[in-house]
């Protein structure tokens, strides 16, 4: 009897250890699934989070219009064309204390190209700095009162694609002693009113051949 029992114990003492082992092997597995859960929770919340940077980013990109103002190195720009070949104007500049400029033949602007065609009305108005400025090569309209005023301003070169000269361009630039002008796009109907008035009276005008 007593082995009888001792044998029953036994058979008790086996089946509860491997019952334990079971649940043990059980909570292992779940433990080893939830784990998965979790790594595959945080990569989709990953993924979402980078979803909604890029839709950050898309969101951001800015789209020009004609008309809009951009700054470049120390310029403010007013874009008239865009698409291939656009174009902007030279509105005005962001250090007036500059002596010597140069208004570029292009801009680059997040990555797309724009001519410098030409030079806005009063860009440079009443400007009491400037010494020297060099035009870039695509401009072809120079805007009215541009460069009222002026009075340091010594030389200036009119770029050989220049066709219009707006009025009063250059009047009371008292010390503007040599104009130098390389297009043969201007008449006297394209240069408007006292464009060259008040200039310092015995300015040197070179003319292209």
């Amino acid at each position: 009897e007593k082995a009888y029992v001792g044998m029953e114990i036994s058979q008790v003492t086996c089946f509860t250890a491997l019952w334990e082992k079971l649940e043990e092997s059980e909570s292992n597995t779940n433990t080893e699934v939830d784990e998965e859960q979790i790594e595959e929770t945080e990569t989709d919340s990953e993924e979402e989070e980078f979803d909604e940077e890029e839709e950050e980013e898309i969101e951001e990109e800015v789209i020009y219009e004609v008309g809009d103002e951009i700054e470049y190195k120390n310029a403010v720009y007013t874009i008239t064309k865009i698409g291939n070949g656009g174009s902007v104007e030279y509105t005005e500049t962001l250090n007036p204390s500059q002596t010597k400029l140069i208004i570029p033949s292009s801009i680059t602007v997040d990555g797309i190209t724009y001519h410098v065609t030409s030079i806005g009305t009063k860009a440079f108005y009443g400007n009491k700095k400037l010494k020297k400025i060099t035009i870039g090569a695509n401009v072809t309209s120079i805007g009215a009162k541009s460069f009222y005023g002026c009075q340091k301003l010594t030389e200036i070169q009119i770029p050989s694609k220049v066709s219009k000269i707006g009025r009063q361009a250059f009047y009371d630039c008292k010390n503007l002693k040599k104009i130098t002008i390389k297009t043969k796009r201007l008449t006297s109907s394209k240069i408007g009113s006292k464009a060259f008035g008040k200039i310092y009276s015995k300015a040197v005008i070179k003319v292209p051949k």
